[in-house]
């Protein structure tokens, strides 16, 4: 067999393409006797023209120093060990087919068919990737040879459930019946028996493939989404790990199934105890089981790039925001190259000599009137780093797990619009020009430092937290004050007390609540719309609270994890005898609370005190903050007293800006984050504008 220098190896096996005829290559796999031998293919250059029959491999690369050998033309060529473990599979089974594509023998794969040494020819080649994969007659998903994860066994689940759930050649479906639903919960159970748990360490044997198919690094490979989309059929495109294969059909069915288990009410379970076996497993599903990371988002992004005539297309840099909450890149360019197939329209070039700062700036700059700025996404205010020097509006691809105030409420008001204002737009240096108003300065902080693994822990700080705000945010005389007034007005009395805050203040700190329940507010400020309030809670009766503010109201009321001296100190500085009353006449009104001793269920309290401790986790590495004209709000780990909180155009939630000064004198603004400030975030600064209390300026962020 024929040897060569690695220096000029692959330029022995390729021979140049003609880019005028959009040519490409594909590889033919030989047959072997023996399973022993290494894969042997040939290369085939031909046009890329629209009835070419060829399967496309999609794939995770792995680690660039692990390598097997094959020979490619008569050459020896060394690849990483998955993709030779791919082709080993396809030369013992040959490529998937179906009646309606028949077989094939020509294969495109990234590695081999792309000389990999040639920047040239990557330039070129790189860019068809998209309409590759877009015109393959079949994609042939390579999940790697089985192990101990057992990949090959959860596909051959899902394969199996697909006729249980409705999985039908038709299309993957995106309707749910409950009906379907529990036949394919019972086969599960059935076939799989229970489960212990949705982590896979503790889960019993039969369902540990599922949890670790979930957790697969294929769903989070960028270019693998792209692969995914433009797949030209659903039952065409075949994920495989060793013999075993479900289509993507198979799996959207399975995945979307997982996410209609939580929806689906099975009957006799009272929403926090099961009291069956087959119960108890229906509540795990519905609390812990995660559905395939990213499934919902290619068949989301599958529809987008094929619009309806009087629809536009997708903007590419909410097309890269998308990908980059879900997957990771080698490059960070990648994020944006990696879906140039997905939305070709943006006529961007492939460039990595580029800095990042510029790909993602054209980027946006092609989506600037087409998309929001998602400066929800961006800000200094995370104490991220920026290796890439990207200015503070501009959200960092690499980072968006770790960098954004995101606006995630079910019920919100409309954005910050006055129709006069001219759109953003982007200056020569990068800068973000962008009109808005300045609303407060933020006075004081205290961070918010739950944590997310630790149950007893999160209770005491959000106790401390409450006594911390009553002292420090709001001042304990004026709180009593405050519901001294309500309690008197409740009994028809009209008149105003007196307090050392003045009356913007107060109006910006109260508007007519406790002070307890301005802070729960803004803490449950996602949800606090959208919740509805129940009469009756385990016994407990006489206030109109939802769930969760009822369990917060327990909290406030019983709480016993303080130490002796931690209590005598929390009532010391609330002038506080009953420790417990008093935090709780904070929140609501306890005069009309009562409490059935019979019918209390202690077993349900204590499960809702769970979930509260579990809202409260997802508020870690937050800050609770008090602007100079009273208002509360929450924002990000990094802003600080100083910080401007001002509303923009076409943004629903208030931003914080900060005013950075410069070496020479001058100075800029930065973006720090975006924040929810009770009374600024539903709509109310554009009225605030129009009866000329507030002036318009120009914002120009760095």
């Amino acid at each position: 067999m024929a040897t060569i220098s690695d220096a000029d190896l692959r330029s022995v096996i390729y021979s140049p393409l003609d880019y005028t005829r959009s040519e490409v290559r594909f590889i033919e796999i030989m047959p072997s006797t023996t399973n022993d031998q290494w894969v042997s293919c040939r290369l085939k250059t031909m046009e890329l023209a629209e009835d070419v029959r060829y399967a496309a491999l999609s794939y995770v690369w792995g680690d660039a120093n692990t390598t097997d050998d094959i020979v490619v033309n008569g050459i020896n060529l060394p690849v990483t060990a998955n993709l030779a473990s791919a082709l080993e599979h396809i030369r013992k089974n040959g490529l998937p087919y179906n009646k309606g594509i028949g077989k094939l023998h020509h294969l495109w794969v990234d590695a081999i068919c792309i000389n990999q040494d040639d920047v040239q020819e990557k330039n070129n080649q790189v860019p068809l990737m998209g309409k590759l994969y877009a015109n393959a007659s079949a994609v042939l998903s390579w999940l790697g040879t089985p192990d101990s994860k057992q990949l090959d066994k959860a596909l051959q689940i899902i394969h199996d459930i697909a006729p249980v759930i409705g999985a039908t050649p038709d299309g993957p479906g995106d309707g749910r019946s409950d009906e379907l639903t529990r036949a394919g919960f019972e086969w599960l159970n059935s076939t799989l028996g229970p489960s212990t748990g949705f982590d896979a360490r503790r889960m019993s044997p039969k369902w540990q493939p599922l949890a670790f198919l979930r957790d697969s690094p294929y769903w989070g490979r960028v270019w693998v989404i792209q692969e995914m989309v433009l797949a030209k059929s659903h039952w065409a495109h075949w994920f495989v790990c060793g013999d075993a294969s479900a289509t993507f059909a198979e799996v959207y069915k399975y995945h979307h199934f997982m996410g209609g288990i939580g929806e689906t009410i099975f009957p006799a379970v009272d929403g926090y105890r099961a009291v069956s076996p087959d119960q108890a497993l229906w509540k795990e599903f519905t609390k812990t089981m995660s559905e395939l990371r990213g499934i919902d988002m290619v068949v989301a992004l599958g529809k987008l790039i094929r619009p309806p005539d009087d629809e536009p297309m997708l903007p590419v840099f909410e097309v890269a925001i998308t990908i980059a909450t879900y997957c990771s890149a080698t490059l960070p360019h990648d994020f944006i190259y990696a879906l140039l197939g997905i939305v070709p329209q943006y006529n961007i070039k492939m460039d990595y000599t580029k800095p990042v700062k510029e790909v993602y700036l054209d980027a946006i700059a092609a989506s600037l009137n087409k998309t929001w700025l998602y400066l929800d996404l961006s800000g200094h205010g995370f104490n991220a780093t920026n290796e890439h020097g990207l200015p503070s509006w501009v959200p960092d691809l690499t980072q968006l797990s770790r960098v954004g105030f995101r606006d995630a409420r079910e019920k919100r008001g409309p954005p910050f619009n006055i129709e006069t204002l001219p759109p953003p737009q982007i200056a020569a240096s990068g800068a973000l020009r962008i009109h808005g108003a300045l609303c407060a300065h933020v006075e004081l902080v205290k961070r918010i430092d739950f944590r997310s693994d630790n149950h007893y822990s999160n209770e005491k700080a959000l106790y401390q937290l409450c006594v911390d705000y009553l002292v420090e945010f709001f001042g304990v005389c004026e709180a009593l004050a405050v519901v001294k007034e309500l309690e008197i007005t409740a009994h028809g009395y009209r008149g105003r007390l007196e307090s050392s805050w003045g009356p913007g203040e107060m109006a910006g700190k109260v508007a007519g609540r406790r002070p307890l329940q301005v802070l729960f507010d803004v803490l449950d400020w996602k949800r606090k719309d959208s919740r509805n309030k129940i009469q009756t809670f385990f016994g407990l009766s006489g206030l109109s609270l939802s769930p969760m503010a009822w369990a917060f109201f327990h909290l406030l009321w019983q709480y016993d994890g303080l130490t002796q001296e931690d209590e005598e100190c929390a009532k010391t500085r609330l002038r506080a005898s009953n420790l417990g009353k008093f935090m709780a006449t904070m929140f609501a009104d306890y005069s009309v609370f009562s409490m059935n001793a019979e019918e209390i269920d202690h077993e349900g309290i204590a499960a809702s005190r769970v979930e509260l401790e579990m809202f409260v986790s997802e508020l870690r590495k937050t800050t609770l903050f008090k602007t100079d004209i009273g208002l509360l709000g929450i924002g990000p780990p990094g802003m600080g007293p100083g910080d401007l909180v001002c509303v923009v155009q076409g943004h629903g939630l208030p931003v914080l800006l900060r005013e950075v000064k410069e070496p020479d004198g001058g100075s800029h603004l930065e973006h720090v984050g975006c924040c929810y400030v009770l009374g600024l975030s539903n709509g109310e600064p554009a009225e605030v504008v129009k009866n000329g209390r507030l002036k318009i300026q120009e914002f120009m962020i760095l």
